[in-house]
């Protein structure tokens, strides 16, 4: 039977799923405070034939409990784990590089206009009203910086023109997929080279992007080329290849 466990990974705002397969492993659902949805891996990961161990980073789970399920020719597996975000994330769920960890967002409005339409007609004192649902949250976003370099990270996130994530801790509903229309930046409480900065956006949510993520924030295949000059460096410093994909080194 096929196993699975969730591990926090807090640095990086991510869980990572271990699953130890007896057959092919076609998706897996995560269940959480913002819902039911499947989770987001790099094209070609699933469907993973075969069995053996497979690794994965989810990188959308919301703060507070979070549950696995594995579906697949080896049976279904389950682990739920209790995520705790070290404080709000803007997430880029397609390229998770251009993420970046802010320390707080000190004001939040969001509003949602109503899709009904009201026709007024001549003589007839009440309007003709063709019914409709609300429409997603429209509002802005203020991001603390602690100094100006922080403010270029947080509009990094933005440069690509991706769909972005807001997850914020402690705040059940508050998560959000958006774009932003527009991002300004001023100083929060002007004192010289002490100065504290914010960063102002206005967003619409938008409803979860679809397609495979192009990337992974944290230790990746490029990091480690980078910090291995060669094989044998790689096979001296790991016991197994699924201890190099999660950077375990001997040496700890």
């Amino acid at each position: 039977m096929t196993t699975l466990t969730a591990t926090p990974l807090p640095e990086t705002g991510a869980i990572r799923l271990t699953i130890t397969k007896t057959g092919t492993v076609d998706y897996i659902l995560r269940s959480d405070v913002n819902g039911q949805n499947e989770v987001r891996v790099l094209t070609g990961q699933l469907p993973s034939a075969g069995t053996g161990l497979l690794i994965l980073e989810d990188y959308e789970a919301a703060d507070g409990l979070v549950t696995y399920t594995v579906f697949g020719a080896g049976g279904t597996a389950q682990a739920s784990t209790q995520f705790a975000l070290s404080g709000p994330w803007l997430f880029v769920p397609i390229i998770p590089e251009y993420s970046q960890a802010v320390e707080t967002v000190t004001e939040y409005d969001a509003a949602r206009e109503s899709r009904s339409v009201e026709h007024i007609i001549i003589g007839r004192p009440d309007p003709i009203v063709v019914l409709d649902i609300l429409g997603t949250r429209k509002g802005n976003l203020e991001i603390w910086c602690p100094d100006h370099a922080a403010t270029v990270a947080v509009a990094n996130v933005f440069s690509k023109g991706e769909t972005v994530m807001l997850r914020q801790p402690e705040h059940d509903g508050m998560d959000m997929y958006f774009t932003a229309s527009n991002l300004a930046t001023k100083p929060y409480a002007a004192n010289g080279a002490a100065t504290r900065w914010a960063v102002t956006c206005s967003f619409t949510e938008v409803a979860r992007p679809i397609g495979p993520r192009l990337g992974s924030l944290g230790w990746s295949f490029g990091q480690l080329a980078t910090s291995a000059p060669s094989f044998a460096v790689v096979a001296e410093r790991y016991a197994s290849f699924a201890d190099m994909l999660t950077d375990q080194r001997k040496d700890g």
